[in-house]
């Protein structure tokens, strides 16, 4: 009987503890994002350093209400240039991901024709 009761017990304190881990982790990421963005306007990373490092961390966060916002300057800096067709997919990728993640199918479902112009667009994928 008593060993029941200790099984529950630390199944309620691995399951409560994940919970925790899991709210460290995406502020340990934010707080990334956000040195990365301080760097980029510092001048301290080049378009391309910036970009790739967002993409290190964003795949991390695709079950985040916020992530549009989080990727704003992203989207600004992946948008500015025509070479970076690589990283608008990108961009479209993940907010496809979030948007799946947060039961919102329709943005899910325009995001994902998004990406694949842009993947089209680049050469990634061919056409039909």
């Amino acid at each position: 009987m008593r060993l029941k009761f200790t099984l529950k017990f630390l199944l309620f304190l691995v399951v409560l503890g994940y919970g925790e881990v899991r709210a460290q982790q995406v502020d340990i990421l934010r707080g990334r994002l956000e040195h990365l963005l301080t760097q980029y306007r510092a001048h301290f990373l080049d378009d391309t350093g910036y970009l790739k490092g967002v993409d290190s961390i964003a795949p991390f966060l695709e079950k985040e209400d916020s992530l549009q916002q989080l990727l704003g300057t992203y989207r600004v800096v992946a948008f500015n240039d025509p070479r970076w067709g690589r990283y608008r997919a990108y961009y479209y990728t993940y907010l496809a991901l979030n948007s799946f993640n947060l039961n919102k199918l329709g943005s899910s479902i325009y995001y994902s024709e998004k990406n694949n112009e842009e993947r089209v667009k680049t050469g990634q994928f061919e056409k039909g």
